[in-house]
């Protein structure tokens, strides 16, 4: 499932004519493509493809060097292994202009992963020693103390997608395939679901609430705000590796017995997430406690916004205040599980639509690819 080659735009006319001409003019591609070489170190293994691994960050790999291909830019795979993506070159550090890295943490307790990691910091001291610039994009607040030390004092780009960024880290969201439907016709490559226009009706799932993500340092909360609404006559599913052992995973036997009413089942496909999510007549956006803080933005926003399925929101997440007041007035910002299950049985119609255009506007305001493209072209300018 590769790029198509060579891709012409839509003629402008058609675009304006089209459903979604009120998108903002700034989703229109602007003129960029340099013939620079972009060097791009990622461990996400899916790619959009088959693979069963329920990981957000992997969604917007394959878009992100399908854009920047479109655009003219030559994209170098920097990491070692046999999954190099289609339409992308291997390479080493002195063939880029600009090395983009998905940060990949240490992790002792994973052999393999944690090869991935020294491969990275060889490869950061290589580029460094060759003065090319690099951007580190941030997805999972893992940089160690050592390492964003080092990182800092190479004067390297700190990325993530945060709406209250840390100190030093600059404001890169996720960028949203759904967004450029009208722009980019081999998105319907992607086997996608509902690149098209449509409107769901509120309320018609048999399925309560469905959240489709990892455990990951999720579970006190998970617990907290998911139980409550299962223990009635609510469908609650939940979708990942909750159910499997493994470092801060307590193993089937725990999580089932402290989440009883709750139905759990594995990981799912790229492809998978949104059908899944549509299929529901809300979810929630768990999160890290680091991330509330932050304010940091998942890869589920956008599949959420996709899928049509309206959010619930713990209050401790930071929010742009005009936002957080919109979405409590929805009813979808919830102290704790007994408040969300209050405003689920309360919920109407009108505050199921207000959500889904809230959570659309959001994506549209702060999910733009050629936000991307704007600080690689930054990065190498300032070399």
């Amino acid at each position: 499932m590769g790029l198509i080659t060579e891709i012409e735009l839509e003629d402008p006319q058609t675009l304006e004519e089209s459903a979604f001409a009120t998108e903002p003019q700034r989703l229109r591609p602007p003129v960029h493509g340099k013939q620079m070489k972009v060097g791009i170190f990622s461990w996400q293994p899916g790619l959009l493809g088959e693979t069963k691994s329920s990981a957000g960050g992997e969604g917007y790999v394959r878009f992100l060097i399908d854009v920047l291909r479109y655009q003219k830019y030559e994209v170098i795979w920097l990491a070692s292994g046999p999954a190099v993506p289609a339409r992308t070159i291997k390479g080493n550090a002195k063939d880029v202009d600009v090395a983009l890295f998905l940060w990949r943490w240490e992790m002792k307790d994973y052999p393999e992963r944690n090869a991935l990691y020294k491969e990275q910091m060889d490869l950061l001291f290589q580029l460094d020693q060759l003065d090319i610039p690099i951007i580190i994009h941030d997805e999972d607040h893992k940089i160690s103390p050592v390492d964003l030390k080092l990182l800092k004092e190479m004067g390297v780009m700190l990325t993530a997608p945060e709406l209250n960024p840390r100190p030093g880290f600059r404001t890169l969201h996720y960028p949203s395939p759904w967004l450029y439907r009208n722009i980019f016709p081999w998105l319907k490559d992607y086997g996608l679901l509902h690149l098209e226009p449509w409107n769901r009706i509120p309320f018609m799932a048999t399925t309560a609430l469905t959240y489709v993500g990892n455990m990951y340092e999720r579970y006190e909360q998970a617990k907290e705000f998911l139980n409550p609404l299962a223990k009635t006559s609510a469908v609650v599913q939940v979708y990942g590796n909750w159910l499997e052992s493994g470092p801060n995973r307590p193993g089937k036997k725990v999580v089932t017995k402290e989440m009883p009413d709750v139905d759990f089942h594995g990981r799912l496909s790229m492809k998978m997430v949104v059908e899944t999510l549509a299929q529901a007549n809300s979810t929630i956006h768990l999160f890290k406690p680091s991330y509330g803080k932050t304010g940091f933005v998942t890869w589920r926003w956008i599949e959420a916004a996709a899928a049509q399925t309206p959010a619930f929101i713990p209050s401790n997440f930071w929010l742009p205040k005009g936002y957080k007041r919109e979405f409590a007035k929805c009813g979808f910002i919830v102290n704790d599980g007994e408040d969300l299950l209050k405003k689920y049985e309360t919920l109407t119609d009108a505050n199921w639509r207000e959500t889904v255009a809230l959570q659309t506007q959001f994506v549209q305001e702060h999910c733009d690819i050629w936000r991307w493209l704007d600080l690689i072209d930054e990065a190498q300018e300032k070399k």
